[in-house]
């Protein structure tokens, strides 16, 4: 009996310690690791062609102009430069970097997230972005640091691996903290052919949400334009300004300024006339109109930094007035050109080589001139509903704090004209 007992407990016991093999199955096995992508490495000890997508337009020119200058130094050569709708030759034979999305390459990889990809080829590598902006941006970052000794070079030979390209395309160039800044003289009145304001502020809004810039200074804006301006852009963007007949006055112009509150907060605003009593409503001497200034101090979300804005717009008489309306505004602009990144846009009614522009740029830059790529494709701003050739007197000045790296006049039409001046945009990064 004792033993048929112990042979019962030993049973049990064996099947317990059998459960929970049983309920578990098979114990799990680790899932195998991804093998490492091989290391890949094109060598650059051939002849080397830069083919750029014509459709990006100027900014993938520039970019491609960049980068042959950066690698002169380093082949010993300047790269030939072309677009993909002009190459002819067989991009298999050479060591190629396309730019852009070029035609010749039947490829989709997407762009990550911060907006552009460096991919190596088996014959070379190839450079793309989520817009033409980004592009040159990765562009410019690409020729600082591919052809160095931390990066590309090695032993004298110019290299590129696909672990070299994803720590290039790790990095932040920057293009999502830029300040894009506008200007557009709205155009007061109610003209003929289709140019009511009417017909015009749909454009308007059409302008605006191709644009969509960070800060946009207005001339001759009315308070129905502003009450427009409020219907459309109420939601997204803040307004300052006044009339130039007084602060509470709801007759004449304004230089409206808005700014994308997602992107800025305002801290201060202020308008000045340019007079001697700037604190007054009042006329320059031999003045047509009165005139002001409306400026904004900001701080950027991104950065955490304050910036100032302003906006203008002087006479229409001539440039014996202008230039005395110019000294009165840099007068005033003078107590923050050296405190603040400083953006100053307005219809100066003033071409580039003439008294008020050279009073302004004596302390400013014109960011046309200053830009590193300029994308305009006409050579002015004023047109007079497409009458006459654009003359320039709209222009979009900072100081040294900045970088301008793209500028172009806005010429595009919306089933018609925006205004009777066409508007411009410049790209800033702060130094």
């Amino acid at each position: 009996m004792k033993k048929t007992f112990l042979r019962a407990l030993t049973l049990i016991l064996a099947l317990c310690l059998m459960l929970p093999l049983v309920a578990c199955g098979d114990p799990e096995v680790p899932p195998s690791e991804e093998p490492p992508v091989p290391e890949q490495v094109v060598t650059f000890d051939e002849s080397l062609t830069i083919i750029y997508a014509q459709s990006d337009g100027e900014y993938a020119k520039s970019a491609a102009l960049l980068l042959r200058e950066a690698l002169h130094p380093v082949l010993g050569y300047r790269p030939d430069t072309v677009t993909d709708r002009a190459f002819r030759g067989d991009v298999a034979a050479n060591r190629v970097v396309f730019i852009g999305g070029v035609t010749l390459l039947n490829k989709s990889d997407e762009v990550l997230e911060n907006g552009f990809t460096i991919a190596l080829l088996e014959n070379g590598a190839w450079l793309r972005a989520e817009d033409s902006l980004t592009l040159y941006m990765a562009a410019k970052m690409f020729a600082k640091q591919w052809p160095t000794e931390a990066y590309g070079l090695k032993d004298g030979v110019l290299t590129l691996s696909n672990t070299m390209c994803k720590s290039l395309q790790a990095k932040d160039i920057g293009a999502n903290t830029m300040i894009s800044v506008m200007s557009q003289n709205i155009r007061c009145a109610n003209d003929a052919g289709g140019n009511y304001i009417s017909d015009r502020k749909g454009r308007f809004k059409q302008l605006m949400e191709a644009y969509q810039p960070d800060l946009l200074g207005t001339q001759e804006t009315t308070a129905e334009w502003n009450r427009i301006f409020d219907e459309y852009f109420g939601g997204e963007y803040g307004m300052v300004g006044c009339s130039r007949d007084g602060k509470n006055a709801t007759s004449g112009e304004w230089n409206t300024i808005l700014y994308k509150k997602s992107r800025f907060e305002l801290v201060e605003s202020g308008n000045i006339w340019l007079t001697s009593t700037p604190n007054t409503p009042s006329f320059t001497e031999g003045a047509l109109c009165r005139r002001i200034c409306t400026w904004a101090i900001l701080t950027d979300k991104l950065t955490g930094e304050d910036i100032f804005f302003a906006n203008t717009h002087l006479d229409h008489s001539n440039d014996t007035v202008r230039g005395e309306q110019a000294a009165y505004l840099m007068e005033f602009l003078s107590d923050y050109v050296d405190e603040y990144p400083m953006y100053l846009t307005g219809d100066f009614n003033t071409g580039n080589k003439n008294a008020p522009y050279k009073t302004i740029t004596n302390q400013l830059n014109d960011a046309h001139k200053t830009a590193e790529v300029d994308a305009s494709t006409v050579d002015g701003t004023f047109h007079n509903y497409g009458s006459m050739s654009p003359t320039e007197i709209d222009f979009c000045f900072h100081n040294d704090m900045s970088q301008a790296v793209a500028y172009r006049v806005l010429s595009e039409k919306y089933n018609g004209y925006v205004s009777d001046h066409y508007g411009l945009i410049a790209y800033f990064t702060v130094k």
